[in-house]
């Protein structure tokens, strides 16, 4: 792909008549039931990677305050971090959509809720896979539910997957992060609550889905029956919620060998 990005492949598919189904198999998916705190998923990811050489070297997309410099340079890659915004944090200056490096550069690359706030993430995502060697990581994590935020796109564990297929990552994970609940009360507090109430939000969110789910098999159980297939759909419920109801999705994807 030359810099500037190109056409998204999306505009191609064809449109299918076959349901999709929720988890796609051979895909691994987090089974940690809901997030109530906002944690460092990234590097839970990132630790999942070693480098395949002494002069491996990682790029940060939207590095912002560059706090996984240090713990991604403890795991062995050498850091480059780049940003649209200059301060005394970043390496490069540069834009996401026509990245300043050659092709297969980087071993592994990373992008921390950028994804959204990019006018053109399906080309940006392309030029990430030209900087980046074949096999190389990409690891990553974008907004669902989260509010408004100065953000274009909001991706669904449906949509972080297709636009990794579309851009030539083959997604290796796909968990959720905080859910949107005790997200959207740290947004509604911004510049941001105490930890307790934080912990607060978090304790009654859990609180909350755990009644949802228990009111609402008890409605289907007595309506379809125990042995019902609605019933039995219904139990995947705990499995999928956590990704309905997240502020954000985490993933971890591998450039793929053939284009």
């Amino acid at each position: 792909m030359s810099k500037g990005g190109s056409e998204p492949a999306a505009l191609h598919h064809k449109p299918s008549t076959k349901s999709k189904p929720f988890f796609t198999p051979g895909l691994n998916y987090s089974t940690n039931g809901f997030q109530l705190y906002w944690g460092e998923h990234i590097l839970e990811l990132v630790n999942t990677v070693k480098p395949s050489h002494n002069k491996a070297l990682c790029l940060e997309v939207g590095v912002g305050d560059a706090r996984f410099k240090q713990p991604i340079q403890a795991r062995g890659f050498q850091f480059v971090g780049l940003d649209v915004v200059h301060s005394s944090s970043i390496d490069i200056l540069g834009d996401a959509h026509a990245l300043p490096f050659a092709n297969e550069a980087f071993d592994l690359a990373i992008m921390n809720q950028v994804m959204e706030h990019l006018i053109h993430p399906w080309g940006a995502l392309q030029e990430l896979n030209r900087v980046l060697r074949k096999g190389g990581h990409f690891i990553g994590s974008v907004a669902f539910l989260e509010p408004f935020h100065d953000s274009y796109f909001h991706f669904s564990h449906w949509g972080v997957e297709q636009i990794l297929r579309d851009s030539g990552f083959e997604p290796l994970e796909i968990n959720p992060g905080i859910n949107m609940i005790p997200l959207l009360a740290l947004t509604l507090a911004d510049p941001g609550p105490s930890r307790l109430a934080t912990r607060v939000a978090g304790a009654l969110t859990g609180a909350m889905m755990k009644m949802r789910y228990l009111v609402g098999g008890a409605f289907i159980r007595s309506r379809f029956g125990k042995a019902s297939q609605e019933f039995a759909t219904y139990k995947e419920t705990p499995k999928r919620d956590p990704f309905k109801f997240a502020g954000h999705i985490y993933f971890a994807a591998r450039k793929r060998e053939n284009p």
